[in-house]
Order: C-alpha cells, then sequence, then structure tokens
C-alpha cells in the first residue's frame, strides 16, 4: 500500500512538472517582441496607453509634409504655407495618432532702390510675427501655437483653426490613409456627410496628403505603447546662401512621445531659396521636386535623400544618413539630454552622437524638442 501511494505521488509530481514546463515554453521571455496579431486600441489622450501587454508592439512613425506659396501678378513671394503632419500607425497602417499643424510665413519684398539693396522681411503686423503665443527665439508662430490669435472664429461654422485641427486628428484615428482622403470632398473640404464634416468645415486636402506622405516615409520602432503624435516647426529667421539669395530654412520634426520622451522621431528641413527680386529661386529642392516626388513645390531634405548632394564633402556621410543616425540616438531622451548634446558651435558635444554625426544639430534638437510638448489633445475645447 505504501508502494502504491509513493508511485502515485510520483506520477503526479512528474504530470505537474511537465505542466509547468509546458507554460514556461509559452511565455515570451522579458523584452522580447511579441507575435501577437491583435491591433492595439487607438490613443483616446495624450496619457492614455494603448497596449496593456507585457510585451512590446510594431509601430510605424512618420514625418509628412507640404508647401505652397502665394505670390502677387510678379511672382514675388508673399507667403510660405509649410504643412506639417506627425502621424502613428498600427502595424496594419491603420492611424494611431495624429498631429497636424501648419506654418504660414508672411513676407514683404521692397526692391532696391538706388544705394538701398533690396529687403525681404517678415510682414510687420501679422499676427503669426506679433502674438504673444510666438515661442521665444522663433520668427513665426504656427497656426496651432497662435490658437485664437489666428482669428478665425468669428467667420468659421466650426470654430478656431486648432479647434478644427483637433477634430480633424479624432477622425484620422482608427482609419487607413485611404479611408481618410475618401472623406475628403472634390473641393477640398470635408465631404458632405462624412465624419469630418461633422465637425471641420477647413480644407483637408492638404492635410491628407500630408498624412499619405507621413505614411511613405514612417519607420518602425517597438513600444509597449505607442505614444502620442507630436510636431515641432520652427523658423528662426532668413538668411543669406552661398549665392548671395536669400533662405529660409523651416526645421520640421514628427515624434512619437511616451513619458516625455522620444520613442521615435523623424526629422527633415524646407530650404526656401528667395532671389534678390522676391521670386522662389533654385536649389536642389526646387530642380529635384518633381523628379523624387515632393508632395509641394519644392522637396524637403527628407524626400530628396541622396540628392541632396551633401555626400561628397560630408565626413559621416548624406545628409538622410546624419539626420537617421541623430533620430536613433534620439531615442529615449527628453529635452534636457537633447538640448545638453548640442555644442557652442551648434555640433553634437555628445561622445556617442558625434561618432556619427558631423553636420550641426541646433535645428534638428529645437524642432524635436518642440515636438515633445505640441501633441495630440482630444480636444482644445
Amino acid at each position: 500500500m505504501k508502494n502504491k501511494m509513493l508511485l502515485t505521488l510520483s506520477i503526479v509530481g512528474i504530470a505537474g512538472l511537465l505542466v509547468s514546463c509546458n507554460t514556461t515554453g509559452n511565455t515570451s521571455s522579458t523584452g522580447n517582441t511579441s507575435t501577437s496579431t491583435s491591433t492595439p486600441s487607438p490613443v483616446s489622450s495624450s496619457t492614455t496607453p494603448i497596449s496593456s501587454t507585457t510585451d512590446k508592439v510594431t509601430y510605424k512613425q512618420g514625418l509628412g509634409t507640404s508647401i505652397d506659396f502665394k505670390t502677387d501678378k510678379n511672382d514675388v513671394i508673399t507667403q510660405a504655407n509649410v504643412y506639417v503632419a506627425s502621424v502613428i500607425f498600427d502595424s496594419t497602417d491603420k492611424i494611431v495618432s495624429a498631429y497636424i499643424d501648419e506654418l504660414q510665413i508672411p513676407l514683404t519684398y521692397t526692391a532696391a532702390s538706388g544705394d538701398t539693396a533690396a529687403k525681404l522681411e517678415f510682414t510687420a503686423g501679422k499676427s503669426q510675427i506679433t502674438s504673444s503665443h510666438k515661442p521665444e527665439g522663433q520668427a513665426v508662430a504656427s497656426k496651432k501655437e497662435l490658437l485664437e490669435d489666428y482669428g478665425m472664429a468669428g467667420s468659421a461654422t466650426k470654430g478656431e483653426w486648432y479647434v478644427q485641427a483637433a477634430a480633424i486628428e479624432n477622425v484620422a484615428i482608427g482609419l487607413t490613409v485611404d479611408q481618410f482622403k475618401a472623406q475628403v470632398g472634390t473641393n477640398g473640404k470635408p465631404a458632405d456627410g462624412s465624419d469630418l464634416s461633422a465637425d471641420a468645415s477647413i480644407t483637408v486636402n492638404t492635410t491628407a496628403k500630408t498624412i499619405e506622405s507621413a505614411l511613405a516615409h514612417a519607420k518602425e520602432y517597438e513600444a509597449k505603447e505607442a505614444g502620442v503624435a507630436g510636431a515641432g516647426i520652427v523658423l528662426t529667421g532668413i538668411s543669406k546662401d552661398h549665392s548671395g539669395n536669400w533662405q529660409l530654412n523651416v526645421e520640421m520634426a514628427a515624434t512619437a512621445v511616451s513619458d516625455s520622451k522620444v520613442a521615435s522621431t523623424q526629422v527633415s528641413v524646407y530650404q526656401i531659396p528667395v532671389t534678390t527680386e522676391g521670386k522662389l529661386g533654385t536649389n536642389n529642392a526646387v530642380t529635384y521636386a518633381t523628379e523624387v516626388g515632393a508632395v509641394g513645390t519644392i522637396a524637403s531634405k527628407l524626400e530628396l535623400g541622396e540628392k541632396y548632394g551633401m555626400a561628397g564633402t560630408a565626413t559621416k556621410g548624406e545628409w538622410n544618413v546624419q539626420a537617421l543616425a541623430y533620430e536613433t540616438w534620439a531615442v529615449g531622451k527628453d529635452a534636457a539630454a537633447l538640448n545638453a548634446a548640442v555644442g557652442k558651435d551648434n555640433k553634437p558635444s555628445d561622445s556617442d552622437l558625434a561618432a556619427d554625426v558631423s553636420i550641426t544639430v541646433n535645428g534638428f534638437t529645437s524642432s524635436v524638442v518642440e515636438s515633445l510638448t505640441h501633441v495630440r489633445k482630444d480636444s482644445y475645447k
């Protein structure tokens, strides 16, 4: 009887060990990527996690941009319009989080007269220039930064621009790019009866293009939570290029933000050439815009890729190669860490960053730092 009891206990023990081993074999170890095909729920606010799993999930994050110009009858530029979309996608290319913004750059050109040289200035008195909401050190405020100072609410049936932008971002969540584009009417505004039309009356055709551009440039990252989409657009002034023409450098960043840190980021720059006659000039951004499939009138550095043409003189590779190195280095860092890596010469002071980047990084940093706080919200009401 005693031997039978011992045999029974032994069998039970062995069975227990087999169950235990089988359970352990089906559990991913810490840090492994989950192979689950379930689609995460979309972000509902800037602080709400979208995944409750312990394993990391693969997302995509991208920067979409476009640019166009207003000119007078003599083709003199009176305003440059820069459009930006920061978008996070899930593994099925559905939108998880989105943030859109626009920088309207008002310009006044004065032709040369006698001994007085021609001038290109930001138009005085415009809200983009005078608003108290304009970030310190920047020349122009974006529409999201302007808030009520943009001044559209009095004539808009759906509220101020930033309020409608938030509504557009909310509608985009859970949609594919094609599904979002399907809600754009032939007049560029929300199609009648669409979800977009319920809370937005502003044009959305360019928004659709920039969201599509964000997917085209999106890169993968892994995280337990997708984070929230944020964007930075920075213009500090008007400079002169090597040929004596004017140039406006618009720094842009799209970031997936988690706990005020970079989960993934993508940067780009528009270099806008303006001739001494006040007209759009020529550089690689203009020359190759059609060839590289730029969304706007000119190509961004991200769109140009190898055609930017810096590799011959750069010690660390073409601009897009160094930009990607910066983006990789920035992951996991907050604003303080990002700012601390910019040296007095605006080049990397961080040894890890300097190992792969030799170009100036102050522009990258200013736009990425801004994107950490300029993030999607459910509503601005």
